[in-house]
């Protein structure tokens, strides 16, 4: 059987922590509002729906999803220390998603690492019951001072 994989890749590649340009109305500059950045993820095997009503649609076409979020410390000279959680976006016809709780994670001069659906996973910890087989929704990236 063939399998359609989906790599939907989100990079950040000017993410840092400690001086950040301003956002619209947001200034993350040193001594100021942390940084914050919600990147969308789809993770998981969204299976086909045969008793899907049309014109209806599933939230993506049948696939396996896997996201990757590549977040880069641009400056040579600063530690960057961030926060990271997940957060699922349900259907607004059902209840709010689950939040996960967050991770620090530091990065040295000119370090990167990369956020996965494996990661996010692992950031909703021990569950009462398991996440579904296709979730979707954001990682959000907070920055701290360092």
């Amino acid at each position: 059987m063939l399998t359609t994989i989906g790599l939907i890749t989100a990079s950040l590649a000017a993410f840092a922590a400690v001086e950040c340009a301003p956002a619209s109305a947001q200034n993350c500059s040193v001594g100021r509002l942390p940084c914050v950045y919600s990147v969308k993820f789809i993770c998981g095997d969204q299976s086909a729906n045969p008793n899907l009503q049309l014109p209806s649609e599933p939230p993506v076409k049948p696939g396996n999803y896997a996201t990757a979020v590549n977040i880069h410390n641009f400056h040579q000279d600063q530690k960057a220390v961030i926060l990271k959680r997940a957060v699922i976006a349900n259907p607004e016809n059902q209840p709010p998603g689950l939040g996960s709780r967050p991770r620090q994670v530091a990065l040295g001069p000119g370090q990167a690492f990369e956020i996965d659906c494996s990661d996010i996973v692992t950031l909703f910890g021990p569950l009462t019951a398991p996440l579904p087989p296709f979730i979707k929704g954001f990682v959000e990236l907070r920055s701290l001072p360092s």
